[in-house]
């Protein structure tokens, strides 16, 4: 039994997993991650932070940020967490409030500022740093 590559039902392709076994499929993303080094460096420096700043607020270990930005680390995980900062504000807003105690009371205001710019402009496609 084929399925279709269109597909979209879960219920279908669940089934047919169960059928011919997890092992039988190599799993492809639906989508290309095109998010650059540069595209770290324009958010870190569109939010006005630091290296350190960006790091702490963000959770990331600043040594691995540093060298990802300095191209000395391809920085796979560091890439999936930015996309998922570049395209879901939210998040990002999140995480400022949970780690408030990072920054400067005025800078924090202004950071906070700038993410919910971003999230206004969210009907935009995803990943576009308009800024």
């Amino acid at each position: 039994m084929e399925i279709d590559p269109k597909e979209r039902d879960p219920f279908i392709l669940l089934s047919t997993i169960g059928k011919k076994g997890p092992s039988s499929f190599v799993f492809s993303p639906i989508y290309e991650r095109k998010i650059l080094v540069e595209d770290l460096k324009k958010f870190r420096e569109f939010l006005g932070l630091t290296t350190r700043e960006f790091a702490a607020v963000f959770e990331f270990s600043q040594t691995s940020l540093n060298a990802f930005e300095k191209g000395r680390s391809s920085g796979k995980d560091i890439l999936k967490r930015l996309e998922i900062l570049l395209n879901f504000p939210l998040v990002s807003l999140d995480l400022l409030f949970v780690n408030s105690g990072h920054l400067v009371y005025e800078k924090w205001i202004n950071v906070i500022e700038k993410v919910k710019e971003r999230i206004k402009k969210q009907d935009s496609p995803p990943r576009s740093l308009r800024l």
